[in-house]
């Protein structure tokens, strides 16, 4: 066990980056399955698109600023592993559904 983040850097497969920018859905269900969800149950966390589809070839693209996204979130996730332990600040989310007060918990 490396004891590491596992993230999720995802290229667009079944869309151009345009298409995917566009889409009222985002990514494509297909992808969603086997590029997202999968990966998550095996502990990969931040899924980012970093490369989109080229319309006219299909080919994969690297997008400069998803790269730079991506290369930002895992020096942070480094920067962090080797914060001191009294430095670090955590949140706690509680999955609330349906939305009540009653299901808090």
């Amino acid at each position: 066990k490396l004891n590491k983040p596992y993230m999720c850097a995802v290229p667009l497969v079944f869309q151009s980056f345009e298409e995917w920018q566009a889409s009222e859905l985002g990514l494509h269900p297909i992808q969603v399955a086997l590029q997202v969800s999968l990966p998550e149950i095996d502990g990969a966390i931040e899924p980012i698109i970093y490369a989109g589809r080229e319309g006219a070839t299909g080919r994969s693209v690297p997008l400069a600023d998803r790269v730079n996204l991506l290369a930002d979130r895992a020096l942070k996730w480094s920067k962090l592993s080797n914060k001191p332990k009294e430095d670090k600040k955590i949140a706690i989310t509680i999955f609330s559904f349906p939305p009540d007060k009653g299901n808090v918990g």
